[in-house]
Formats: structure tokens, C-alpha cells, sequence
């Protein structure tokens, strides 16, 4: 439920697909999550991707969820579990997500998840 906690989880996983692949050029960790701040609760995403010389970060747009889901989480409710129940799905946190559902399916969590790769990816580009 925190910005920090949810760069550590995509760090973690970048290290631990390293310590899996060790043969890869690139080692990719991907983490969602959301905290509460300014009165509501903010979802997010991090991405870190690893190289033998770096570890360079990304990290995506954020929204606002509505109180009625926000209010699963104070339950105690992982956000997929409060995305199921608001919207009678099953397992859509490896579906089009709280995202998917709540943007009517415009953006789903492949597309969201786009724009931090990215930005995580720039520095490792060519530079004049």
C-alpha cells in the first residue's frame, strides 16, 4: 500500500528473474500497486528492468479509485479480489484489471503497462 513497497516488489522480481536467467541481456519487474494520499487511493504501477551494468525504473500514470472499491481495501481486500467482487469477474488481476474495468475496456493492463516499460527502457537507447 506503498510507493516504496511497490518499486521494491518490481526490483525484487527484476533480480529474481537475474538470478533465473542468468544468461539474458535484460531482466524485466513488473509491480502494481496503490497508496493512499490527498484523500483517496492512487494505483500505479513500477517497472524495473535490470541490466549486467544498471537497474533503470519506470513508473506508469496514476488514478484515483472510487470509494467503492477503495473501500474493499480498507477490508483488507487485495485490489483484484475488490475488482472481482465490485464487478462479478473472476481472477482479473491477470485480465484486463481494475483498469479494464473501470475505463470500460479502453485501456486494459497490456496497454497500461506500455508506457513505463518504456520509460524504464529509455536509458538503455543509444544517446548522441
Amino acid at each position: 500500500m506503498t510507493d516504496k513497497e511497490t518499486l521494491l516488489g518490481a526490483q525484487n522480481r527484476a533480480q529474481n528473474a537475474q538470478k533465473k536467467y542468468p544468461n539474458a541481456q535484460f531482466w524485466v519487474g513488473i509491480e502494481g500497486g496503490c497508496c493512499k494520499q490527498y484523500d483517496r487511493v492512487w494505483v500505479f504501477a513500477w517497472v524495473a528492468i535490470c541490466s549486467n551494468q544498471s537497474m533503470q525504473l519506470g513508473r506508469s500514470s496514476s488514478f484515483a479509485l472510487p470509494p467503492y472499491i477503495a473501500s474493499y481495501l480498507d477490508q483488507g481486500f487485495e485490489l483484484g479480489e475488490a475488482t472481482d467482487q465490485v464487478f462479478d469477474k473472476h481472477n482479473s488481476k491477470h485480465k484486463d484489471g481494475v483498469i479494464g474495468a473501470l475505463s470500460h475496456g479502453h485501456i486494459d493492463r497490456t496497454t497500461y503497462y506500455i508506457q513505463p516499460m518504456i520509460l524504464a527502457l529509455m536509458p538503455f537507447l543509444p544517446q548522441p
